[in-house]
């Protein structure tokens, strides 16, 4: 965010991402980008575009493939850091 880095953990059932749908909102990101790990994000999608969010959603054994980048956390970074460029 332009006061920094924020970091929040969110979970998979509709209440927790509309929950999340309304931190990115307040927040005022019109990008966002995440991992097609599993199933997860495609709920996640159909909540974005509803919202008019634009989203990327990217290959998750692309991001597993960069060294040094191990915890859930070090990945939202990397791809958020990715995203911005």
């Amino acid at each position: 965010t332009p006061d920094g880095k924020e970091i929040k953990t969110f979970r998979t059932h509709t209440v927790y991402l509309m929950e999340l749908i309304d931190w990115i909102n307040a927040r005022g990101c019109s990008h966002v980008a995440m991992v097609s790990t599993g199933i997860f994000w495609k709920l996640i999608v159909n909540l974005l575009e509803a919202e008019d969010i634009e989203f990327l959603v990217v290959n998750a054994q692309h991001m597993k493939a960069v060294p040094g980048r191990k915890t859930d956390v070090k990945d939202a970074e990397w791809i958020c850091d990715l995203l911005r460029h």
